[in-house]
């Protein structure tokens, strides 16, 4: 990479990081733990959040049925 200013020439050597191959095949294999750990951990956030969908959905049937059967609600339930 050159820069060049207003007076001298400047130059900038741009050089790209060198890993040997046991670094860069350990570091992959960290990465590919931690990318295996969030895709479980997302995993069970949505089967938590579908469980809990179901269950908002099965008390909202109740509720319903019971106001569509004019009976008296208990509003802590």
């Amino acid at each position: 990479m050159r820069i060049e200013g207003t007076s001298a020439p400047n130059f900038a050597i741009f050089t790209a990081p060198v890993q040997n191959r046991s670094t860069s095949s350990a570091s992959g294999a960290q990465a590919e733990a931690q990318v295996q750990k969030a895709q479980d951990a997302m995993m069970r956030t949505l089967e938590f959040a579908f469980y809990k969908q179901q269950d908002m959905n099965m008390k909202l049937v109740r509720v319903v049925g019971e106001l569509y059967q004019g009976k008296n609600l208990d509003s802590i339930a």
